[in-house]
């Protein structure tokens, strides 16, 4: 069967139109897609840094009750060694926060806790005098670091 050019013409004029409109249609939809990738990127990277300005707050927060001596200075190490990861921290804060992580490795191996209270009264005043001592050997560091932390405060003084 024969169909005139017309109708070839026609035909395959219908065919470019039916496949641009479909590659249109999946254009958009990558669109789309693109658009709620990067609208989701932005809130990621919001809640990135709205997490990491709480995480320097709570630094600041343990380096002021450090220095009112309301935490033992193994349990501010040990929560800012932990915060550290969740803060950007710049280059002249860098030694400040390794103050930190430092002796809370240096005491990582006391129990805390339900651990603690499981341990017997003798091995707590001997794990307690240990610890004192390693604080001792960290102190002027330490207060010298959470000063400088607390200083760095870019939020209301808290009370």
């Amino acid at each position: 069967m024969n169909a005139p050019p017309n109708s070839l013409m026609l035909l395959a004029l219908a065919l470019v139109i039916a496949l641009g409109a479909y590659a249109s249609y999946l254009g958009l939809q990558l669109w789309r897609q693109k658009r709620q990738r990067d609208i989701g990127a932005h809130q990621l990277a919001e809640m990135a840094d709205q997490r990491a300005k709480e995480a320097r707050l709570s630094v600041v927060v343990i380096c002021k009750a450090l220095l009112k001596d309301d935490l033992t200075d193994t349990e501010a190490a040990m929560r800012i060694a932990y915060l550290r990861r969740q803060v950007d921290v710049q280059a002249d804060e860098e030694s400040h926060y390794k103050v930190f992580e430092k002796l809370a490795e240096a005491t990582a191996h006391i129990p805390i806790l339900e651990d603690w209270q499981a341990l017997e009264r003798s091995k707590q005043r001997q794990l307690t005098r240990e610890r004192l001592a390693v604080e001792q050997q960290f102190k002027e560091f330490v207060r010298t670091s959470a000063t400088y932390l607390a200083a760095a405060d870019t939020v209301p003084a808290l009370e």
